[in-house]
């Protein structure tokens, strides 16, 4: 079993479980009562690297209305709109129904891949389509492969803009 949340079951076989309802109605619940947030959609983010970058990003785009920030760090699913990816069928076309709509959800998206990285060649295409069309969307390269080398400057540039 690797990967997303999962079940071992009794067979030996492996359950991908959906956490995105655990995140939204317990963690970021939790996070807010515990520690000085700001709990507000405009102050938060997802981010997530490699393999977790998928998630984050469903996350994210399901939930709008809890994350206006989203970091996507090396993802093999890339950033389909609407079709196949790495993790399976996409259908953001509702959020990305027009740049105005996605802008006025999603403060900052910001995605990156090392320059070394096979995933930057179908993910820079993606993004730069979007962005093309006026979409708020941003694609960054850092030297590097799918390696922290690319990872680090990423996610420091990731926060600069989080936290200016």
């Amino acid at each position: 079993c690797a990967g997303y949340s999962i079940k071992r079951l009794e067979n030996g076989n492996c359950l991908n479980l959906d956490y995105t309802d655990a995140m939204i109605n317990e963690i970021v619940p939790f996070i807010d009562s515990k520690y000085r947030t700001i709990a507000d959609r405009e102050y938060r983010a997802m981010a997530g690297l490699s393999m977790g970058g998928g998630p984050a990003r469903i996350i994210a785009h399901r939930h709008p209305e809890v994350f206006a920030n989203l970091g996507q760090f090396s993802c093999g699913g890339g950033f389909v709109v609407k079709g196949d990816s790495l993790y399976g069928p996409a259908d953001y076309s509702e959020l990305f129904a027009t740049p105005e709509h996605y802008n006025s959800l999603m403060k900052l998206t910001f995605i990156t891949c090392g320059t070394e990285d096979p995933r930057d060649a179908y993910t820079s295409v993606q993004v730069k389509e979007l962005a093309d069309q006026g979409y708020n969307v941003e694609y960054h390269t850092y030297p590097g492969d799918h390696e922290w080398n690319a990872w680090r400057p990423a996610a420091r540039d990731f926060m600069m803009k989080l936290f200016r």
